[in-house]
């Protein structure tokens, strides 16, 4: 049985930063679950927090039959990072294709004798690698979306209601006025299925990295400062001057989608200021969501055994080694 580690959590918990240590003590590769890192150029926008120079490694072997994908890897401290830059930003990416690349990476590693690590706060992504999810084999239909674009989030939660009114009762508020989930709950609207736990597909041990609300926000501030020195507006220009626009789904990510009237009032300064007072809410809303969600999947998949909680702001680091040590060698002894 494949052996698959998951390093989980809200932004700004040092996800990346653990993984890489881990990958190089257990002789591993990671598997980015980031939805907002799969766009091509869309760097410091999403924290990619790649080096200077960085290569991107395409892989051959891992390539599937869709012209718009570019399967590789880029070395991060001397670690393969998977499943970053996969797609330009006009690239429609979506649940199905994040799932079908992951497991093909995940196949990959594990056949050189390596530990596979998906890292990422992305949960649906994460979920689907451990959850039969029908829903997520269920393709973009096209003439569809060509259909619904113009429809704001009111027109399109009539539909809706009307298509799978239980489905509409269930989402939470942020999805009922987010236009791209409401035509994906539309697609696959009266659609039958059930989510089913796999313990048989891996063997894996999920890692919760989590932290109190206030030392999320101190940290989401020092980012969002950080990616401004970096250079974040000026990315976002490039883009724009690529042809790339605010209606591309890759651009309701945070913080793009909040520099829109900044850039459309044609940079007025004081615009700007509350471009980056939208952003830093963003971010917090967004953490404060990823906590609910992963909240509940760690107690879905406590009863399996396979859950360790972990609170960043404590000396963790010697007792998770410890756990992760139990876990990992289990496997040699399988194998052996």
């Amino acid at each position: 049985m494949q052996k698959l580690l998951i390093i989980a959590g809200p932004t700004a918990t040092g996800k990346t930063a653990l993984a890489i240590g881990l990958a190089r003590k257990y002789n591993g590769e990671i598997i980015s679950a980031d939805s907002r890192q799969v766009y091509k150029g869309m760097d410091i926008g999403t924290g990619k927090d790649l080096s200077k120079g960085s290569v991107y490694q395409t892989f051959e072997v891992m390539q599937i039959q869709d012209p718009g994908t570019d399967m590789g890897y880029y070395l991060i401290k001397r670690i393969p990072v998977w499943l970053i830059d996969i797609v330009k930003p006009d690239y429609h990416f979506h649940l199905s294709l994040y799932r079908r690349l992951a497991l093909k990476a995940i196949d990959d590693i594990s056949s050189r004798g390596k530990l596979p690590i998906v890292v990422g706060g992305t949960g649906l992504y994460i979920k689907s690698l451990l959850i039969s999810m029908p829903e997520a084999d269920i393709l973009p239909d096209q003439k569809l979306r060509q259909q619904l674009e113009d429809k704001n989030a009111i027109e399109l939660s009539e539909i809706l209601k009307k298509k799978d009114p239980e489905k509409w009762q269930s989402m939470n508020q942020s999805d009922r006025k987010n236009p791209r989930r409401l035509i994906r709950a539309i697609e696959i609207a009266g659609r039958k299925y059930k989510e089913v736990f796999q313990p048989s597909q891996f063997d894996f041990l999920f890692v919760y990295l989590t932290a109190p609300k206030y030392y999320l926000m101190e940290n989401i501030a020092e980012r969002v400062k950080a990616r401004i020195a970096a250079g974040v507006f000026e990315e976002t220009e490039k883009l724009l001057k690529k042809g790339y626009d605010f209606n591309l789904p890759s651009f309701s990510a945070s913080p793009y989608r909040q520099f829109k009237e900044y850039f459309e009032s044609g940079k007025l300064p004081e615009m700007k200021t509350k471009a980056v007072g939208r952003w830093l809410k963003a971010e917090v809303d967004y953490a404060a969501r990823q906590l609910v969600w992963f909240n509940k999947m760690a107690k879905e998949l406590a009863d399996k055994g396979r859950v360790i909680t972990v609170d960043i702001t404590k000396n963790f680091q010697s007792g998770l080694e410890q756990a992760i040590d139990k876990w990992y060698t289990e496997r040699h002894a399988e194998e052996n």
